[in-house]
């Protein structure tokens, strides 16, 4: 039976599972959530994961969200002898835990603040910001001296995560890996690793154009909708304050 994939290729998180899903043979069955048309704050969605996040994975009674969460139940479930990816050995697995904490505290989120601005419209990236994804690239280079993987001479769910952020360094920023020769060695292993990376990366990458025009436009009504006077839907009147979650009492 399928697993619910709620994502969106562009995302790179979703693309992530996407790929460790095809790596194990789980079978996905693909639901398209265009979070610019705000269709995560749809009432259906929300009633599967309130935090209206993607990727979001329904497996039966299972509902998972935060894309890294997700590379650890899939490899938990469906992992079998010679493609388990995720260590049985703690310390094994504490090295692959603080990979996956690295990708999303450090290496994507300096590529994140970076980018934004450019992504937006609104300015270019800063010189600080960028000096910041550098450090992290570093950082991965270091780490894979005499190392195959990340976390050592096996596979694991820290490469399926880092190798989406190293992807968007290269596609979208232009960063230059080939300065960092552990890096782009090892990236050039996960390209050819990974089934349907290539895939993957070019369908994002035609479709990302199209989203990057509706993010500027979604944010040039968002700076809009912030000049207007706070009172003026309410006929001169402060308006009430936002009422608080339906669960909170």
């Amino acid at each position: 039976m399928p697993v619910d994939l709620y994502c969106h290729i562009v995302a790179p998180f979703c693309r992530s599972v996407i790929l460790l899903a095809d790596a194990l043979e789980v079978e996905l069955n693909f639901i398209e959530v265009n979070v610019l048309k705000k269709e995560q704050f749809k009432p259906e969605f929300l009633a599967i994961n309130p935090q209206h996040c993607i990727p979001t994975l329904v497996d039966g009674e299972v509902v998972v969200w935060e894309s890294n969460a997700i590379l650890m139940y899939l490899a938990e479930k469906y992992g079998k002898e010679g493609k388990r990816y995720y260590p049985t050995d703690i310390g094994e697995r504490a090295k692959v835990n603080r990979l996956l904490f690295f990708q999303l505290g450090t290496l994507h989120r300096a590529l994140s603040t970076y980018y934004y601005p450019i992504l937006a419209g609104i300015g270019e990236g800063k010189p600080e910001d960028f000096r910041k994804i550098q450090d992290a690239v570093c950082v991965l280079n270091k780490l894979l001296d005499g190392n195959k993987w990340l976390a050592g001479e096996e596979l694991t769910i820290a490469d399926f995560s880092v190798v989406i952020s190293v992807a968007s360094l290269e596609g979208v920023i232009k960063f230059d890996l080939t300065v960092y020769k552990n890096v782009y060695r090892w990236y050039q292993q996960c390209k050819k690793e990974f089934g349907k990376f290539e895939e993957l990366t070019q369908e994002a990458n035609e479709k990302s154009q199209e989203m990057i025009a509706a993010v500027r436009q979604y944010k040039l009504e968002e700076i809009n909708s912030a000049k207007e006077p706070c009172c003026s839907a309410s006929g001169g009147k402060t308006p009430p304050p936002k009422p608080p979650c339906p669960d909170s009492s």
